[in-house]
This record gives C-alpha cells, sequence and structure tokens, in this order.
C-alpha cells in the first residue's frame, strides 16, 4: 500500500513540473430570453420591485379613463373662472353711474346705474391675455352684478378657449370684491368639448371659488358637481385646487383634489409642469397618471 501510494505522488509531482494543469473549472450563464419567459412566473416581465418582489400597481382602463374626465373637467371649470377674472382686478369695475368702456382683451362695455351693473367681456374673435388666462379666448361674456347684494349672473355666448367652445353660465350666485380679488359662491352650468353631443350638460354644480388678480391663482375651496361625458353623470367633490395660471400657462391646478366614491385625483405642484397627477382607489396609495 505504501508503495503504490508513493507512485501516485510522484507521478502528479512530474504532472505538475512538465506544466500539466487540472481541467479549468467553467462557470456556466444560463441568458433568458425574455420573449420566451414564463408567463406563469410571478414576474413574467421582470418588471417586479427587487426588494418586495411585486409588480408596481397600475390603474385600469376604466379607473384612468375615470382619473382623466375628473382632471379634464377641473381644468375646464377653472378655464371658465379665468374668462371672467378680469373683474377682480382693482379699478375695472366702475364706482359711479354711467356708460363706461375700457380695454382690449377682453374690451370692456358696461353701464351702471345705482347698484345695477352690467358689463360685457368681449374677447372678439380671439385674443390672448395674461393673468387668469393663458392661451386665446375668443367670444362674448355679459355678467350681470347687483352691487348691493353681491348677486351676479354670467352668460357665455360663442366663448371658445383656444378654439374649443365653453357654452354656459354661472348663477345664482354671490360675488365678494375685497382689494385685488374676488369671492364667488354659486351655481355654475357648463358644456365643454368632452361632453357627449347627446348629453345635456358636461358641468353642474356649486362652487366656492377665488379669483386673487394680486397673487394671479384661481381656487377652487370646494365643490359638488355632477359631471357627464358619455350620458352617464358622476357626481363628483372638488376640494382646494389652486391653479397658477399666470406662472404656469395653463389651468392645471398645482393642488387639490377631485374626486367620486371610488376614486381621488390629487394635483401637485408637478402636474402643469409635466401634465400628470395622482389616482387613488377606494383609498389606496395614489398611482400616477397622464392628463391625456
Amino acid at each position: 500500500m505504501k508503495l503504490a501510494l508513493s507512485a501516485l505522488a510522484l507521478s502528479v509531482g512530474l504532472f505538475i513540473l512538465v506544466g500539466g494543469c487540472l481541467p479549468p473549472v467553467v462557470n456556466t450563464v444560463v441568458n433568458v430570453d425574455p420573449n420566451t419567459a414564463d408567463p406563469n412566473s410571478a414576474d413574467p416581465n421582470g418588471t417586479s420591485d427587487p426588494n418586495t418582489g411585486q409588480n408596481p400597481p397600475s390603474l385600469s382602463a376604466e379607473e384612468e379613463a375615470l382619473a382623466q374626465m375628473l382632471a379634464r373637467k377641473q381644468i375646464w371649470l377653472t378655464s371658465a373662472l379665468g374668462a371672467i377674472g378680469y373683474i377682480a382686478r382693482p379699478g375695472v369695475l366702475p364706482a359711479t353711474d354711467g356708460v363706461f368702456q375700457s380695454g382690449t382683451c377682453p374690451a370692456i362695455l358696461g353701464e351702471r346705474q345705482g347698484n345695477a351693473l352690467a358689463i360685457q367681456l368681449n374677447y372678439g374673435t380671439g385674443c390672448s391675455v395674461t393673468q387668469f388666462a393663458p392661451g386665446t379666448f375668443s367670444g362674448v361674456i355679459t355678467i350681470v352684478i347687483d352691487m348691493s347684494t353681491g348677486a351676479i349672473t354670467a352668460t357665455y355666448d360663442t366663448v371658445t378657449v383656444d378654439g374649443e367652445p365653453l357654452a354656459g353660465f354661472i348663477g345664482p350666485a354671490t360675488i365678494t370684491f375685497n382689494g385685488g380679488s374676488a369671492a364667488l359662491v354659486g351655481s355654475v352650468t357648463f358644456d365643454d368639448p368632452d361632453t357627449n353631443a347627446n348629453a345635456e350638460i358636461g358641468i353642474v354644480g356649486t362652487i366656492t371659488a377665488t379669483l386673487d388678480s394680486t397673487a394671479g391663482t384661481i381656487t377652487i375651496s370646494q365643490g359638488d358637481l355632477a359631471l357627464t361625458e358619455h350620458l352617464d353623470a358622476v357626481q363628483a367633490t372638488l376640494d382646494d385646487g389652486v391653479s397658477d395660471s399666470e406662472q404656469n400657462g395653463n389651468f392645471t391646478p398645482q393642488s387639490g383634489t377631485i374626486a367620486t366614491s371610488s376614486l381621488t385625483v390629487t394635483f401637485d405642484q408637478n402636474s402643469p409642469t409635466q401634465e400628470t397627477a395622482s389616482a387613488s382607489v377606494n383609498g389606496a396609495a395614489g398611482i400616477p397618471f397622464d392628463l391625456e
């Protein structure tokens, strides 16, 4: 036995001395073709969170469509308020009786007799304004105000926003002027380009809003609305929606929510520039989505 072991050791030593080597160890890497990944795998596309192994949450097509509709309606309502925001500026409404005329975009023509005030905001065939109304407005808005009670009605006649028709009215409502801002509380009724042709009205309800000409913001602090797009009305509530249209160049809110019984859309500071918001379904964590 000792002789056999010695012979084995000698043969191994000679193998090494003459430059022999052991066969290399091969580490085999298997590349998986993503096109042939197992569809029954927990993560067939490799998109899961590496920390949890779960796929990121997403909205269903129906949920995303609802979220986009809610956002569009709020933006459209804010643009309607922007079209009359000019009257919040100090000195626009006359303090004395008589006929008055001023401005170019909009051109303002009106008359005051005691507390009765009637004015027209005339955007003509289209003009671009900055404060409260970025983009191009056209048409005429007729506004009647009882300066003793604040009662106001505003009728939108052949008005368009960037070429899209805006029909409807504000009232009955009240308006209160305070320096460079105006607080509006009351009913709104508007149709918009997203409303199905067979539907009656796209936006109906009540709002509490502030037009602040000093800050350049439009705030819908509260709203209860029925929104119609494809014949079926959706009840929605608005809370603390703030739009800085002059700064952002559009009427997309930079904060606030619009919600149904099952879904809540939340705007943030990136919404006006990135055209995104988030939607929470039944109180779950918000999921980002594109506004259009």
